[in-house]
């Protein structure tokens, strides 16, 4: 287990009674974990298996608590799959235990209070395994709209074929279709080993999100733990190329999932290249800005 402070788990539920307005969900996180976000931060649809928001009402939570309850605005009907993302502050030593527990309650007599516990379930699960050595690079001679990105890398768990690395980018960077993928290593990557861009398929979920998926191959039957790799994602538009009084965020984040989108390791939390203080993309030396060169 590695620190990380602070993470984002994926909850996902199935419910076997339904549940209606001002009924509540209370989650528990293990011992030493406490959640930590504004209302804001808090997504109630997350990318993966889920197909309508949580309609909850809006909260958030100050760091002083591991049990987070959330109010619902709406019914919940027993068999789809509901689920919500928020932070967590974790501890930078391993509990003896990873257990969480989900309970559903009944609105209670008094405002906030709790009711009537219609059902509960507990499950052991998000060991915080992380990627490693993660960097962020793009080609910095000159400034340009669109560009490539390197994404580099440590695993700590194997990552079979069919699993996925999925990459967020800051708000200000928006991967472009078609997705394209490479070999192409700029930065310090150059010592990693290069994801050849035909054991991936690259897919662009939302403007801020790309999931390269792990094909078949007899030569590389996907990701090896401990290994540090290395992929260049194109065409990855900059909208402030025509100004630069307003730096913008360079947090990205990058994670593993398996065939079934189920976490490995992450997500984690990397500190990229800043407009304004580096120059985004480069200059390249023939064919469009989404064409790269290999400068090392």
């Amino acid at each position: 287990m590695r620190e990380c402070l602070p993470c984002i788990p994926q909850v996902l539920f199935v419910l076997g009674l339904q549940l209606k307005p001002d009924d509540v969900l209370k989650v528990s996180a293990p011992s030493a974990f406490f959640w930590r976000f504004e209302a804001s931060e808090f997504i109630p649809r997350p990318a993966f298996r889920v197909d309508d928001a949580l309609p909850v009402q809006a909260v958030d939570a100050d760091g002083s608590s591991r049990v987070l309850h959330l109010r619902l605005t709406d019914s919940l009907q027993p068999g789809p799959t509901y689920g919500f993302e928020a932070r967590v502050q974790t501890p930078s030593t391993p509990p003896p235990v990873y257990y969480w527990m989900l309970e559903t309650y009944g609105p209670g007599t008094d405002a906030g209070a709790l009711g009537q516990r219609y059902e509960t379930g507990s499950l052991q699960a998000y060991r915080l395994e992380l990627l490693t050595e993660a960097s962020v690079a793009a080609f910095t001679s000159m400034r340009a709209a669109s560009g490539p990105v390197t994404v580099a890398f440590r695993t700590d768990q194997a990552v079979p074929v069919g699993g996925t690395l999925l990459i967020r980018s800051p708000s200000d960077f928006v991967f472009q279709e078609p997705c394209s993928a490479s070999a192409l290593q700029l930065g310090q990557a150059i010592s990693a080993q290069a994801i050849e861009a035909s054991l991936l398929r690259c897919k662009v979920v939302t403007a801020r999100e790309v999931q390269l998926v792990l094909l078949e191959s007899n030569d590389a039957p996907g990701l090896n733990a401990g290994e540090l790799y290395s992929v260049t994602i194109h065409s990855v538009l900059n909208p402030m190329e025509q100004g630069f009084e307003v730096l913008p965020s360079n947090i990205w984040e990058l994670q593993t999932r398996d065939g079934e989108l189920k976490a490995l390791d992450g997500p984690t939390f990397v500190t990229g290249f800043r407009v304004g203080e580096e120059l985004p993309f480069g200059a390249l030396a023939s064919g469009p800005a989404s064409v790269g060169m290999n400068m090392a």
